[in-house]
């Protein structure tokens, strides 16, 4: 009787090992590999979600040495590109009660997207001139966003074990 019942929980206790390590491999699957499941998942037009998994899983993705760009994860992500004419940084930013993306270009306008829907909701010019929305080409806008973050999102690997359908099923209604 005492050898059945150290060998039920020794049998628990491996099962619950196992539990944990593929628990914890599917973890760090989903984050490593975020852009890759991103760019193949099925998504409303408005939500650009290979965007979205560069800027939320920058400290797990693949950071190209890229030239005149930087990567920054302290917090927030920041990934900042400087040329000789340019210094645009697109920046993931939570805290203070906004919780969203910001994309500064090189014009001085500040756009701040929403980071569940990427819509629009504000333009700062500077840092107090506040310009509505709505005079500004949201698509474009977006278009020159994923322009920016081409070069990261192409050098991201294939995962060696495929968890797309798990992917799927978590960032479904997010991206839906």
């Amino acid at each position: 009787m005492k050898k059945a019942i150290i060998s039920i929980f020794i049998a628990l206790g491996v099962l619950l090992t196992m539990v944990l390590f593929v628990a914890y491999y599917a973890y760090v699957n989903i984050n490593t590999y975020a852009v890759y499941y991103a760019k193949h998942t099925p998504h409303l037009e408005t939500i650009d979600p290979e965007v979205i998994a560069v800027v939320e899983h920058l400290e797990w993705i693949e950071k190209p040495e890229l030239e005149g760009v930087e990567y920054k994860n302290k917090g927030h992500a920041l990934i900042s590109f400087y040329d000789e004419s340019n210094n645009a940084y697109f920046r993931f930013t939570s805290g203070r009660g906004i919780v969203g993306y910001r994309y500064s270009n090189k014009e001085g306008f500040n756009y701040y997207l929403d980071s569940e829907t990427m819509e629009l909701m504000r333009v700062y010019q500077g840092t107090e001139k506040s310009i509505p929305p709505e005079d500004f080409n949201e698509k474009q806008l977006k278009s020159e966003i994923h322009e920016y973050l081409q070069p990261i999102i192409d050098t991201q690997p294939e995962p060696r074990t495929n968890l797309q359908w798990l992917f799927d099923k978590v960032y479904h209604e997010r991206y839906n």
